[in-house]
């Protein structure tokens, strides 16, 4: 039975009764990965534009204020960053949307499209650790500024080495959490096309 015959049988009233391979049945209870994947891309998407419009409000809400034009030096090249990632990310999901997903070369280029998105998620995250160390950076080199009082060599120094501790501490979190939502909002669903790839070559 090839794809087009085993979808044939999904869609149909007899396909109720029809015996399908557990992968397919399993995809069917899950309204197909791809479904699920534009899901999650639709609520990711919404969540990154509100969650960065956000952001450039920040000095306005601390409490000590933060040094504005090292942050929205940071900020501005960060929304440049962004509308890079989301048009590209808005691309790829048209190409899922208008995907039919009727034959075997259709799964393959969704398969490698996943595959393709998924290491452009990771450079956009990663690539927003350089800003944040920049931004530390700029603080650092203004820290009379920033703080109330004269900053003492001794203390600079102990700011620094907080700082460099913190960014550690930071970049291990990152990618901690990228590694994970990665895996959970796409690789799942990019394992799930594979599998079922490797089920219709063996058929």
């Amino acid at each position: 039975m090839n794809f087009d015959e085993l979808q044939s049988a999904w869609n149909s009233d007899e396909g109720k009764d029809a015996v399908l391979p557990e992968t397919l049945q399993r995809l069917k209870s899950a309204h197909m990965p791809v479904t699920k994947l534009r899901k999650n891309m639709r609520r990711e998407f919404i969540m990154l534009v509100v969650i960065i419009s956000l952001m450039g409000f920040f000095p306005l809400l601390s409490i000590r204020g933060v040094p504005p034009i090292p942050f929205y030096a940071m900020y501005t090249a960060l929304i440049m960053l962004t509308v890079f990632h989301l048009t590209k990310f808005y691309r790829f999901y048209q190409r899922l949307h208008a995907n039919t997903l009727s034959s075997k070369d259709n799964l393959y280029e969704v398969y490698y499209d996943i595959k393709l998105n998924i290491e452009m998620y990771r450079s956009f995250n990663y690539s927003i650790v350089p800003l944040i160390m920049l931004y530390l950076v700029m603080i650092v080199l203004d820290l009379d500024h920033f703080t109330a009082t004269p900053v003492t060599p001794h203390k600079k120094m102990t700011i620094i080495i907080s700082f460099v501790v913190a960014f550690i501490i930071m970049v291990v979190i990152v990618i901690v959490l990228v590694e994970w939502w990665v895996s959970y909002a796409y690789g799942k669903y990019q394992r799930q096309v594979g599998k079922l790839l490797d089920e219709l070559r063996e058929a």
